[in-house]
């Protein structure tokens, strides 16, 4: 027989399930008795009311079906998603016009977090200065007396501990930033881990409802999972880090957002046509900078396509999407589309060294001067064209550039005289064998008349036993636009001239007629403005031209033509163009750099003959050849030693031949046989140094000025304007006003001649 526990146990347990059947058959009841009321109360309404009341009551399930799929899911429960999270990846928020000021605060938070808190933080620098700080702190208290051992032993462990205290500290507060951060960036969970953490919550509640103590050990099992995620996540420890964003979820929704209006795309949606996802119709690539990259857009059948509807498509991708696409639409067929294509990113344009080094030549008649695009660029001396000009302004380094013909010269030689108005522009190579430098206008048209009668009678002793002496000459002249304007000062003002300036045609010839005797011309100016030259043809004869520095329009048409400009980086020392006259190719050039190294090359060259070094005229100028370029051009007189180089008081016309410095040289010493020769030079004398009884040399010109410098210096008391219409107003009316020099276009006058016409204007205006 059973005992009356185990009776009463039975009972209980009987009792339990006949209660808890009992309240299972109940909801079947009600459920059931709810479906025969709403059948009878539907029976009894009209047709147009049960119609719709099943129709609510099917969109309210429907509401509710959705609602639940949505919370076991992890979606959102607005429906709209707010992130690019996926089932099992993290998601980011779209760059769309939509974020609100709150996912902007919340993107700020997290970059000033792992500023802080990331593995890029810098830890180090902290531990070193709380090691400071407990230095500090001992000194502080020890006061300069010797603590005993236990104290130093406790003040290691006191920072020690303090250290891993701090560290701990640091942990924590980095794992509650990770917290907060999780927390607030609930959207971007991947849809797993918001599913379980909903259906987490879910557990909770229903066993706190049910009164389950088990519910405590659930929430405490969270806390920790959420804890651990948060310690070792990208705030704290940094052993996970969320999935990096891609180019689809940076701009795919931005794109879709910009051609949905253009599309008439409808993105609400109706009952009887659901809304258009972008899924449906666009295809994005992860990495827009991937090979074979391609974006995608289908298009609606009723899209026309035409050409502002394309235009429109192409402005939402420029606006909206990085680099250069090209379209490609199809618009046959069942199905329309239109893909992009990424543009082919151009070519990095070549950029030239910002310093080249000079390369000797073998060739004499081919001298290395830069590097271009195609590689070093050799300026050819032996074509139809010999002669070559570089252009610059001040500072830009065409001084600097002259010194390649110079040296490459020497190197082959050649012998070179250079002309400059500038104290040191070829300090580099001056004192050199081989070179002359000449320094004054009066100097420097000697200077040309010599080599304009070698050139003739190198020219006249081709094919005779006298060949074998001739010498290659250069004539370099540096700031050629002073140079014309103080040679010209020193012909009419120097020495009283009148008419044409001579020595012009003797530069013309020589550009024309250089090459068959080996004399060639190499110019630095400013500019080749067509005034400086006298002609264009003449300045055509300058075959290759360069520019060095920045240019301006003008500058480019007189040196370059109608060539098609190039653009380069002018503040570059040594940077510009070159080209040659007539031909459309011109090229972007660094220069050479040769200065350095200028002097030591000379010095490996062989010496010059001793008539160039003591400043004499060239051995085979003969009597005869003299003779016929008096007849000619009437250069004698501008010779060394001729009636212009000397002192009028001297009746035996002593030669002044220039040294290699321009300045008066020992004696005579002129080329033998020539109607100017003189003996008793002395060749042991100083570089310089005047010998006594030296003849003394013609006076320079005085200083002038351009109207509007004497305006502006007081020499004419009135303004420039009113100078120049008093100017215009004489010249037409054929009244006095000075001539002047003119040189580059520029017109230039003495003090005394502006103050003498000034007195006679005013004089006139008195009288009337």
């Amino acid at each position: 027989m059973q005992s009356l526990a185990a009776i009463a146990a039975e009972q209980t347990i009987l009792g339990s399930v006949y209660e808890e059947n009992g309240r299972f058959l109940m909801r079947i009841l009600a459920v059931a008795a709810v479906l025969v009321a709403i059948g009878f109360i539907s029976k009894h309404l009209p047709k147009e009311a049960r119609e719709q009341a099943g129709k609510g009551l099917g969109a309210v399930l429907g509401w509710a079906l959705r609602l639940a799929g949505r919370v076991v899911a992890g979606r959102e429960i607005t429906g709209r998603r707010a992130s690019t999270a996926g089932a099992f990846r993290s998601g980011h928020y779209p760059d769309a016009v939509q974020f609100s000021a709150a996912t902007r605060r919340h993107q700020a938070a997290v970059l000033a977090a792992e500023a802080a808190y990331g593995p890029d933080a810098d830890w180090e620098g902290l531990r070193g200065r709380v090691r400071e700080w407990r230095d500090r702190a001992a000194d502080a208290v020890l006061r300069g007396r010797q603590a005993p051992a236990w104290a130093r032993h406790a003040g290691r462990i006191a920072g020690v501990a303090g250290m891993r205290l701090g560290a701990v500290l640091r942990a924590v507060g980095a794992t509650l930033q990770g917290v907060q951060l999780g927390v607030t960036s609930w959207g971007r969970w991947p849809y797993a881990a918001r599913a379980a953490a909903r259906l987490w919550v879910a557990a909770i509640a229903w066993l706190l409802w049910q009164g389950d103590s088990r519910a405590w050990w659930v929430l405490a099992g969270g806390v920790v999972a959420g804890l651990a995620v948060a310690a070792t996540g990208p705030m704290a420890a940094g052993w996970w880090h969320p999935r990096p964003i891609n180019d689809r979820e940076r701009y795919a929704f931005g794109l879709f957002g910009g051609v949905a209006p253009v599309l008439r795309l409808d993105t609400v949606g109706d009952e009887e046509r659901p809304p258009v996802r972008m899924r449906d119709v666009l295809e994005f690539p992860e990495d827009l900078a991937a090979d074979g990259a391609v974006i995608t857009l289908l298009l609606p059948m009723e899209w026309q396509g035409t050409e502002l509807q394309r235009e429109q498509l192409a402005y939402a991708i420029e606006r909206r999407i990085p680099g250069e696409w090209d379209a490609n639409y199809q618009l046959y067929g069942d199905q329309h589309w239109v893909q992009w294509t990424r543009r082919p990113a151009p070519e990095a344009d070549p950029v030239l060294p910002g310093l080249v080094s000079w390369i000797p030549s073998d060739n004499p008649r081919r001298v290395m001067v830069g590097q271009t695009h195609q590689g070093p660029y050799y300026v050819d001396m032996g074509s139809a064209t010999p002669h070559w000009g570089v252009s610059g302004g001040t500072g830009d380094g065409k001084t600097t550039g002259l010194l390649i013909p110079v040296v490459h010269a020497r190197m082959h030689g050649a012998l070179v005289d250079c002309i400059t108005l500038k104290t040191n522009a070829f300090e580099d190579i001056e004192g050199e064998s081989g070179i002359r430098v000449h320094k004054s206008g009066r100097t420097a048209v000697a200077a040309i008349a010599e080599f304009f009668v070698s050139m003739k009678a190198a020219e006249a002793a081709r094919g005779t036993t006298s060949e074998r002496h001739l010498r290659p000459r250069y004539l370099v002249i540096d700031e050629f636009g002073s140079f014309v304007l103080a040679a010209k000062l020193w012909w009419k003002y120097g020495i009283g001239g009148k008419g044409v300036v001579p020595f012009e045609a003797w530069f013309h010839m020589i550009l024309m007629q250089g090459r068959s005797s080996d004399h060639r011309i190499i110019v630095g100016a400013h500019t080749f403005s067509r005034e400086m030259f006298g002609s264009s043809e003449v300045r055509d004869l300058v075959g290759t031209k360069a520019i060095m520095g920045p240019y301006s329009d003008s500058k480019w048409l007189v040196t370059f033509g109608y060539a098609e400009k190039i653009e380069y980086d002018f503040s570059v020392k040594g940077r510009g163009a070159i080209g040659i006259t007539g031909q459309p190719d011109i090229e972007e050039i660094q220069f050479a750099y040769i200065t350095p190294e200028a002097r030591g090359y000379l010095k490996k060259c062989e010496d010059a003959p001793e008539w160039f070094d003591r400043g004499e005229m060239a051995p085979w100028i003969t009597a005869d050849v003299l003779a016929e370029a008096e007849r000619e051009v009437a250069v004698a007189a501008f010779l060394p030693g001729g009636e212009y180089m000397v002192d009028d008081n001297d009746d035996a016309h002593a030669g002044t031949p220039h040294n290699p410095r321009s300045e008066v040289s020992s004696g005579a010493g002129v080329t033998p046989g020539v109607t100017l020769e003189k003996d008793g030079q002395d060749h042991g004398q100083e570089q310089g140094q005047a010998p006594a009884g030296a003849a003394a040399p013609a006076p320079e010109a005085p200083p002038v000025y351009s109207l509007s410098e004497a305006c502006a210096r007081g020499i004419l008391p009135i303004k420039y304007g009113t100078a120049r219409n008093k100017k215009s107003k004489a010249q037409k009316a054929g009244l006095y006003f000075p001539e002047g020099v003119t040189a580059a276009g520029v017109t230039y006058y003495t003090e005394q001649e502006l103050r003498e016409w000034w007195e006679a204007d005013q004089g006139a205006s008195r009288t009337a």
